[in-house]
């Protein structure tokens, strides 16, 4: 993605997260989990899972972990650079069948995981998240 599309990409998500409140979401599995902004305008981004004051908040890092129904083939494998867009980073470890990618920017890191999560191409799918203070 380009620079300006990454910038519009950024704009328009804290744009929608400020004007509507709620509109982002994330897969936990197969639970759908409906996303606050918790500061419009940051980058990365910052989220909450409840409106409330004082809930944690989540920083995306850009990273998708990815959980496969078996150990992905090298057409699958392929598919997740060149349809998707991310890099392959590491075998996590758990399981035979769960690797760690990065998106090309933090912000779409979001919305891919959703995408593949909805896709049914993977058992699971969903962005890395770490704590922000």
């Amino acid at each position: 993605m380009q620079q300006r599309q990454r910038i519009w990409v950024v704009l328009f998500l804290s744009l929608a997260l400020h004007a509507y409140g709620q509109t982002a979401y994330w897969y936990d599995g197969d639970v759908r989990i409906s996303l606050w902004a918790a500061e419009t305008g940051s980058v990365p981004l910052v989220f909450k899972e409840t409106p409330t004051v004082g809930a944690p908040k989540l920083r995306l890092t850009g990273r998708v972990i990815v959980r496969y129904h078996t150990p992905p083939s090298t057409e699958l494998q392929d598919r997740m650079t060149s349809h998707y867009g991310l890099r392959f980073v590491r075998d996590m470890g758990i399981g035979s069948a769960t690797w760690l990618y990065v998106a090309s920017d933090v912000a779409s890191s979001l919305t891919l995981a959703n995408r593949l999560a909805e896709s049914g191409e993977v058992a699971a799918a969903f962005p890395d998240w770490e704590n922000a203070r």
